[in-house]
């Protein structure tokens, strides 16, 4: 802050799970609804703006010596930055660093400039980004406890796969379980079919689908767990016998993972991951899926999707103590979508493989 000349910065999280993550963070604080807002000042000043009482109670929870302002309902809907601008005057702020990322809405960023006056709004982001990116060792140990919170979740749901009986069924069962056991935010995708997709959970209420043989099954799963640490797993199944052309695809796609693993050395641009990947896909004629401007995964923790993104355009330089979700895809002429998700941790070495289930299509 004190090296770009800031006299305060102002960070923002929506209760979407990819955005909470900057209060989170910062203040063990879970978003619950709408968006907030919290101003620290050089000096280590904080103030929290929040959108009603209930919010306030919750902060002061967490920290009872911390400054609470609750902005009118009025302005929150109309004119939500009114309050904060008014305050940042107030104390002299004459530049303020702003986390710009997804949970800034434009309705908020609009309201800032205008009432902002002579502040000048400088974008924090990458400096804040580039602390996130790295975990400490306590991240790290939350992170592997995600991990196998959701293969424990992954197995309890194949339990529940068996022809004759609902898909939803089986997602039904496996979240009860995942509540039981602690999960705070629950993300599912889930799709059945002749041909292997991808779809939301809501497509899979409305088909209301009974597994038959032959069916294709793709789940993802991402639930978030102690302290909101996210994890990531992406695995096909087949009832019966997969087609040869699927499993070759997937070996590809393995070997992809692979390669692109092998690239997470302290001192490589993360964009050489991507680059990697488009190789081997040229290699076996998947070239046009392939292509490194495609991302093919991203960073996890508290968000479900951090930096850095892994494509042909980020730059960042490997350090160790780095998350990667690898999730390269494959589309086949039949519209089959090939694809699995593979998490690893950079360090002073070799990454290390993060995730444990099996590197294969799954036949029930």
């Amino acid at each position: 802050m004190r090296d770009m000349g800031l006299d305060a910065v102002m960070f923002s999280a929506s209760s979407q799970i990819t955005s909470r993550g900057s209060l989170r963070y910062l203040f063990g604080y879970y978003m619950p609804v709408f968006e907030e807002y919290l101003v620290i000042f050089q000096n280590g000043d904080s103030t929290f703006f929040v959108h009603d009482g209930s919010s306030k109670d919750a902060i002061m929870l967490i920290d009872k010596a911390i400054d609470v302002c609750i902005i009118p309902q009025k302005e929150y809907i109309c004119d939500p930055a009114a309050t904060i601008a008014f305050f940042l005057r107030t104390q002299g702020a004459k530049s303020v660093g702003v986390i710009a990322d997804y949970g800034l809405s434009s309705h908020f960023w609009l309201s800032l400039q205008k009432n902002s006056h002579n502040i000048v709004l400088a974008d924090f982001s990458d400096a804040f980004n580039r602390i996130r990116m790295v975990k400490s060792s306590a991240e790290i140990e939350l992170m592997k406890e995600a991990i196998k919170f959701n293969e424990d979740i992954f197995y309890e749901y194949m339990k529940h796969i068996s022809v004759g009986t609902r898909e939803i069924d089986a997602v039904n069962a496996a979240s009860c379980y995942a509540i039981t056991r602690g999960a705070e935010d629950m993300y599912w995708m889930v799709s059945s079919g002749s041909v292997p997709s991808l779809a939301h959970t809501a497509s899979a209420r409305r088909r209301n689908h009974v597994w038959q043989n032959g069916d294709y099954n793709y789940i993802v799963i991402e639930h978030s767990y102690t302290e909101g640490y996210f994890s990531e797993i992406t695995q096909l199944f087949s009832l019966g016998r997969p087609k040869e052309e699927y499993v070759r695809a997937y070996n590809v796609l393995t070997e992809a993972q692979d390669t692109a693993s092998a690239m997470i050395k302290c001192g490589l641009e993360v964009n050489r991951l991507a680059k990697s990947v488009h190789s081997i896909m040229v290699k076996y004629g998947f070239s046009e899926q392939g292509s490194p401007a495609l991302c093919i995964g991203h960073s996890q923790g508290i968000d479900v999707s951090e930096f850095p993104v892994l494509d042909a355009d980020d730059e960042t330089i490997i350090t160790p103590g780095m998350r990667f979700n690898i999730h390269p895809c494959i589309v086949l002429a039949d519209g089959a979508k090939i694809t699995s998700c593979e998490s690893f941790l950079s360090t002073k070495g070799a990454a290390v493989r993060l995730s444990s289930l099996p590197r294969e299509i799954i036949i029930v």
